[in-house]
């Protein structure tokens, strides 16, 4: 549709007779320089037609369909002039060609305006005249005059000089009609792929009205305004026929991204001559593949506790979740609401396996490698089974570990029940040998259960009771002038110690002397001292065993854990045991205060028989042990040192 320019009205009354005149007598009158005008060499370029073309009178565009013909429709004809111009007369031919027949209408008429410039538009209506559905037009015999200065020239027509007319015999001018149209078209449309998918773009196409469909082409663009085309071959397939739709099928848009593609729909206008086209265009945005990369690290952990965080690395694309199992993906898994690169487990108490899922654009999602957090159960020592009580130089039975939870790395063993002292023993069976303890030694195993802390398990305690010694007993022989029966008289018993003489009562040992009467002659009795811890039997004792009187006194020896006297250390007491003793002794020293100090035994006579102990002695508790060859009966002194305080008790030693 062209843009009205001016709208003229016709100058005089001459004007409008000439014109209706000119219309009448169309088939007629053929324009030409007017014979009133005389021979004039009409030749001037100073005012020309440069175009013309038709429109409704509202100066739209000319439309129309089927065999119904246009009726009414202006003729504008765009004028130049190289200086201005007031008036103008036109007189020409309009010729309307439908198929075979041609239509000439006559336009005859001065324009009463100021020209200037190169657009100036001289608007002619034309009222009950068919103009059938795309018919084509020419201006023929076209002949211009014009006046010189301000003055109007109109109504003349013919001008003041020959250099202020124009006609030009066989000029045709070529009048548009019916505009060219471009084609109306859907698509195609912008999309987003994968890498790797195909993509067929399609753009729907019907041409415009009183237009025809010249060519279709695919292009892709280059840069700036330059587009290539685009024909069949590699990844391309492009439809460039005539007929809708027109498509493009990509086989693999790997590597393009980005890329912008058109179809070029050209059209012509058979009733103008005119080519017109449109160009719609789309672009291809490609994302790459997803990979789901590496996620960091597998870990073994304690149950109830936390791992480090995992961390995702080398992924193509944007993580949308995460995702845990607790049998590796095989039948089980639950979504994480977690979008980072980076996750917290949190606690666990079961062995879980942990992925990443990555999704590039429009891609499939692709999951992450899969790590395992191993999770242990806590360590459970178990139970050990079982206390025992031995006679010393006897082999315990084996101790046997059971309702653990995890691994032995060792068993331990404390002869203060793990107070102040243990050692490690190399075994990490279920099983110990402890062998031949000469002493209460305390028993537990060490478990541990993968990475979580070890675990002890129960302590059992194998209780070593000591052989009795000989003891110191006489005998009373059966005589002719005396007893008429003989007896054992036991210088002194042992409290926890059972004697026996077969056929005589058991005497349980009580620090006194005792004698087994009416052992009759010749009967050759024998003796036999139990330890009532273990049963440990010194063996059987008989006459040729006696001594042939007491060396000791009537007073009591008891076997105690603790002889206590004076003391000037405060808050520190001492424990001997096993009091009395055979060869080895054990000190347990509890004191609140430390400092230099020592331990040393001492006979009756104040001779010092043995330093156990010197040096610095810490506040809490320790163990010092003390061995010393057998003795018949002893009585010691051990005396306790610490800065300058110090605390005396008594020991016994005996020859059990």
């Amino acid at each position: 549709m062209r843009k009205k320019k001016n709208n003229l009205k016709l100058s005089s009354l001459f004007a409008v007779l000439c014109c209706t005149v000119g219309l009448f007598f169309a088939t007629t009158i053929s324009a030409q320089v007017p014979p009133s005008c005389g021979s004039l060499n009409c030749t001037s370029n100073d005012v020309q037609i440069v175009s013309a073309y038709l429109t409704d009178l509202s100066n739209n565009a000319l439309s129309c369909s089927g065999n119904t013909p246009i009726t009414s429709y202006r003729l504008h004809l765009i004028v130049s002039t190289k200086t201005q111009r007031v008036g103008v007369f036109i007189n020409c031919q309009l010729n309307i060609t439908s198929g075979s027949t041609t239509t000439p209408l006559q336009v005859s008429n001065c324009f009463n305006v100021t020209l200037t410039g190169n657009n100036n538009d001289l608007q002619t209506d034309f009222t009950n005249q068919s103009l059938p559905c795309g018919s084509s037009a020419t201006l023929t015999e076209v002949f211009t005059s014009w006046g010189t200065g301000n003055t109007s020239f109109c109504p003349g027509t013919c001008p003041g000089t020959p250099s202020k007319c124009r006609f030009v015999p066989g000029e045709v001018i070529i009048v548009q009609t019916f505009p060219c149209t471009p084609a109306t078209t859907t698509g195609p449309t912008s999309d987003t792929k994968c890498a790797g998918a195909s993509k067929t773009f399609s753009a729907t196409f019907s041409a415009g009205p009183n237009t025809t469909i010249t060519s279709v082409q695919w292009q892709i663009f280059v840069s700036g305004t330059t587009w290539s085309n685009l024909t069949t071959g590699g990844v391309y397939t492009a439809d460039n026929d005539l007929t809708s739709p027109a498509t493009l099928t990509i086989s693999d848009v790997t590597g393009l991204n980005g890329k912008i593609y058109r179809v070029l729909i050209s059209s012509n206008s058979a009733s103008s001559g005119e080519n017109c086209s449109t160009s719609p265009q789309a672009t291809l945005t490609v994302d790459p593949t997803s990979v789901g990369g590496t996620v960091a690290s597998a870990q073994e952990i304690c149950s109830g506790s936390s791992p480090n965080d995992l961390t995702l690395s080398g992924n193509t694309g944007a993580v949308v979740k995460w995702q845990k199992s607790t049998d590796n993906f095989v039948s089980n898994s639950s979504d994480i609401v977690n979008t980072t690169t980076t996750l917290s487990p949190g606690a666990l108490t079961q062995d879980t396996w942990f992925r990443a899922v990555v999704q590039s654009g429009v891609c499939a999602s692709a999951n992450s490698n899969i790590v395992k957090i191993t999770v242990d159960a806590a360590s459970v020592g178990g139970t050990v089974a079982s206390a025992q009580t031995i006679c010393s130089g006897s082999t315990a039975s084996n101790l046997t570990l059971t309702g653990k939870t995890g691994n032995v790395i060792k068993w331990q063993k404390s002869t203060d029940n793990f107070a102040s002292n243990s050692s490690d023993i190399a075994n990490t069976t279920t099983t110990l040998s402890p062998g031949a303890p000469t002493q209460d030694t305390w028993y537990r195993a060490v478990v541990q259960n993968g990475v979580c802390a070890s675990a002890n398990s129960n302590i059992v305690k194998i209780t070593v009771g000591a052989i009795p010694g000989k003891p110191e007993f006489t005998i009373t022989e059966p005589s002719l002038c005396g007893p008429s029966t003989g007896s054992i008289n036991i210088c002194q018993t042992i409290v926890g110690y059972n004697y026996i003489v077969p056929g005589k009562t058991t005497k349980n040992g009580d620090g006194n002397a005792y004698s087994f009467t009416g052992l009759g002659a010749g009967t050759n009795p024998t003796l036999e001292v139990v330890n009532t811890t273990g049963g440990c039997s010194s063996g059987t004792f008989t006459c040729s065993d006696a001594v042939g009187s007491c060396s000791t006194s009537s007073g009591s020896r008891t076997r105690t854990d603790a002889i206590t006297s004076e003391s000037t250390l405060p808050e520190t007491t001492v424990k001997a045991y096993p009091n009395p003793f055979s060869d080895r002794v054990k000190f347990l020293v509890s004191s609140s205060v430390s400092g230099n100090g020592s331990l040393d035994v001492y006979n009756m006579m104040g001779q010092r028989v043995k330093t156990v102990y010197t040096g610095f002695i810490a506040a809490g508790t320790q163990t010092f042990e003390l061995s010393l060859p057998t003795q018949q009966v002893s009585s010691l002194v051990y005396v306790l040192r610490i800065g300058d305080k110090k605390m005396t008790g008594k020991i016994l030693q005996i020859n059990q």
